[in-house]
C-alpha cells in the first residue's frame, strides 16, 4: 500500500514524527508532498526554501523510518492524495476535514476512496498541541511551556473565575499561569444539550488571543426520568483542539423540581447555590466548578491526543 501525508516541515517536531512512523508502519511505500515556495508564499509563510527544507526532511525520515519515502512538492492543498498515486493518507486530527474533502475529489472522478488514519495530537506541556508556528513564536521548546500561559475564562463570574485558576494551577504547576475573564453572553437556564453548545459557544468566544479559552454551564438534564444538575465545562486551546468535563451531577429532589426548571428560582436567597443549600455549605459551587475545568483538563496530561 502506498501511503502518503502532506506538510509544510518548516520546523521538524515531534508531531511530524508521529506522523512518519505511523505512515511507515501503514505502507510499502511512503508519499511526503513537501509544500512548495509558491504555496507556501500563497498561504502567507515565510520558510526555508523547498531544497533546504526538503534536505532536513530527508534526514529526518532515514531516522523515523525504513521503508522508502518519496519526498515530492504540494503544489495546492490536495497533491498527489486526490489522484490514483495513493491508497491511504496519514492527517492530525486537524487536517481530517481535509482527508474527507479529497475521497470526495476522488469519488467524483470514480477513484477508489483513500484508507484515512488519524494520527492523535502530540502536546506540549502546557497540553496544547506541538506545531512549528508555536516553536517558531517561541511558546514552546522541546516540548516545554518558555512563555506564561494565558486562560481566558469566558464568564464576569469571580467564582468561576477563581475555580479555573485553581483547576490550572492544581494540574499545571509548573507553569506561569495567567486568567483573565472575558465577557461573554449568558443563556438563560440551559437544559440537556443546550448546556453542551452552551459551554463550547463561551470557551470559543473568550480565547481571542489567549491559549486557552473556558467555558462553564450549569444546566439541567433529565435521566431515568429524574432531573438532575450539572456542570459542564469545554476547553478549547489556540490550535482548535477541544476537551470535555463534568462534575459530579446530583438528582434535584422532587420537592424542589416540581417547582420549575430555572435554577436561579430554585434556591433561596441566602444561598450561593443549590448545591450549597441542599448540603448546607458542605458541597459549593466553587467546589463543582473546579472538579468540572479539573477533567476537561485530563485528556491534556499525558502527550498524546
Amino acid at each position: 500500500m502506498k501511503v502518503c501525508l502532506g506538510g509544510t516541515f518548516s520546523i521538524i517536531h515531534e508531531g511530524h514524527r508521529a506522523l512518519l512512523q505511523r505512515a511507515c508502519r501503514e505502507g510499502d511505500k511512503v508519499i511526503v508532498g513537501l509544500t512548495s515556495d509558491r504555496l507556501a508564499r500563497q498561504r502567507g509563510k515565510t520558510v526555508p526554501s523547498y531544497e533546504t527544507r526538503k534536505q532536513r526532511l530527508q534526514s529526518f525520515a532515514r531516522q523515523v523510518c525504513s521503508r522508502t519515502v518519496d519526498i515530492v512538492p504540494l503544489e495546492d492543498e490536495y497533491g498527489p492524495a486526490a489522484t490514483g498515486a495513493c491508497d491511504g493518507i496519514v492527517v492530525s486530527p486537524e487536517t481530517a476535514a481535509v482527508a474527507q474533502k479529497i475521497n470526495d475529489i476522488r469519488q467524483s472522478n470514480d477513484i477508489a476512496p483513500l484508507h484515512i488514519y488519524v494520527v492523535p495530537y502530540v502536546l506540549a506541556d502546557d497540553g496544547i498541541p506541538v506545531s512549528s508556528s508555536r516553536i517558531d513564536r517561541g511558546d514552546i521548546e522541546n516540548g516545554h511551556r518558555i512563555v506564561p500561559l494565558h486562560v481566558a475564562v469566558g464568564t464576569s463570574s469571580e467564582l468561576k473565575h477563581g475555580a479555573t485558576a485553581r483547576a490550572f494551577q492544581r494540574l499545571y504547576s509548573h507553569l506561569d499561569i495567567q486568567c483573565s475573564t472575558a465577557e461573554v453572553p449568558s443563556m438563560e437556564s440551559p437544559t440537556d444539550e443546550q448546556t453542551w453548545q452552551g459551554a463550547r459557544q463561551r470557551a470559543k468566544q473568550s480565547i481571542g488571543s489567549a491559549d486557552y479559552g473556558i467555558g462553564i454551564e450549569a444546566g439541567i438534564t433529565t435521566r431515568q426520568d429524574r432531573a438532575m444538575l450539572m456542570h459542564v465545562c469545554a476547553i478549547v486551546d489556540s490550535a482548535g483542539y477541544l476537551t470535555w468535563g463534568t462534575a459530579p451531577a446530583f438528582m434535584l429532589p422532587a420537592g424542589i423540581a416540581e417547582n420549575g426548571m430555572d435554577i436561579a428560582d430554585l434556591v433561596p436567597d441566602d444561598h450561593a447555590s443549590l448545591a450549597g443549600y441542599l448540603s448546607d455549605g458542605r458541597v459549593t459551587r466553587e467546589h463543582l466548578v473546579e472538579e468540572a475545568v479539573t477533567m476537561a483538563l485530563l485528556p491534556r496530561l499525558r502527550g498524546r491526543h
